[in-house]
C-alpha cells in the first residue's frame, strides 16, 4: 500500500513524501521461538518495607522471577548458652523457642529468590531460594538448616494461590520471618555456632554478636545452580 504525506517545514518550504507499506508474514512458528525468548529485566520494581528493593525479571511465560534483599534474619528456634554466648540448638526437644533478629555481617549480601508462576489468573510461589552473595558476586549456602545444598528453602508450607504476584511475596515474606527453624537438613552445627551468635542486652531482648571467623565465606558452602541463578537480578 502507498500513502504520500505533505510536510509544512519551518522555513516554509513543502515537501512531499511517498509512503510504501508491506505486510510482512512471519511463519507461526518463528514468531512463538522469538516472543518466548523475550525477557525484560526491572530494576527498582518496588520497595518493600523492612526488606528493600525488589528487581525482577519478567516474560512472556507463566513464570516471573523476583530477587528481594533480606536485611536481617528472625531465628526462632531453641538456644542454649555456651561460654556466655546464646547458640541456637535446632535439634532440642526441650529447650524453649526463642525468636532472635541476626544481622548479617559486613560484607555479606542476602537474598530471597522467588519463583513466581502463574496459574489461569492466580500467582503462587512453588519455590523460593536464599543465598548470601559476596562482592564478585558468587552464591553461598548460609549454615542454617532447611536449606538445600542448592539454596532452595525446605519451607514445609501448603502452597497458596493470590491474586496478584504482590500478594504472594508478601504471604512468603511473612512465612519466612514467622516460621520455626528446625533440625531439617542441618548439618553443619559448628559453623552455626560460629556464625549465629547471640548476647543479651540490659534492659531486655538480645543482640548479634560479630561472628567467630575472619571471613564469613569460610562459614559457608559455595552453591552452583546457573539454571536457577541466572535469574537474579542484583
Amino acid at each position: 500500500m502507498e500513502s504520500t504525506e505533505y510536510l509544512l517545514r519551518v522555513g516554509g518550504e513543502i515537501i512531499r513524501r511517498s509512503i510504501t507499506e508491506n505486510e510482512i508474514i512471519v511463519p507461526d512458528a518463528l514468531l512463538a521461538k522469538l516472543q518466548g525468548n523475550v525477557v525484560l529485566p526491572i530494576r527498582n520494581l518496588l520497595v518493600i518495607q523492612e526488606w528493600g528493593t525488589v528487581n525482577a525479571l519478567f516474560s512472556n511465560e507463566s513464570v516471573q522471577w523476583w530477587t528481594v534483599p533480606v536485611r536481617r534474619i528472625m531465628l526462632k528456634a531453641p538456644y542454649k548458652l555456651v561460654e556466655k554466648v546464646m547458640v541456637p540448638i535446632f535439634d532440642s526437644k526441650t529447650e524453649t523457642r526463642i525468636e532472635m533478629r541476626w544481622d548479617p555481617p559486613e560484607g555479606m549480601r542476602i537474598i530471597l529468590l522467588m519463583m513466581i508462576q502463574r496459574v489461569n489468573a492466580f500467582y503462587h510461589i512453588p519455590k523460593c531460594y536464599l543465598y548470601a552473595v559476596d562482592q564478585r558476586p558468587e552464591y553461598w549456602r548460609l549454615p542454617l538448616p532447611n536449606v538445600f545444598d542448592d539454596g532452595a528453602i525446605c519451607e514445609g508450607r501448603q502452597i497458596r494461590k493470590f491474586g496478584s504476584m504482590l500478594e504472594a511475596a508478601l504471604n512468603i515474606l511473612e512465612t519466612f520471618d514467622n516460621s520455626n527453624w528446625n533440625a531439617d537438613l542441618w548439618n553443619d552445627v559448628e559453623k552455626t555456632h560460629r556464625m549465629f551468635r547471640f548476647e543479651a542486652i540490659d534492659g531486655g531482648g538480645f543482640k548479634t554478636l560479630p561472628m567467630d571467623a575472619n571471613s564469613w565465606i569460610t562459614l559457608c558452602s559455595k552453591t552452583v545452580n546457573s539454571a536457577i541463578q541466572k535469574n537474579i537480578l542484583l
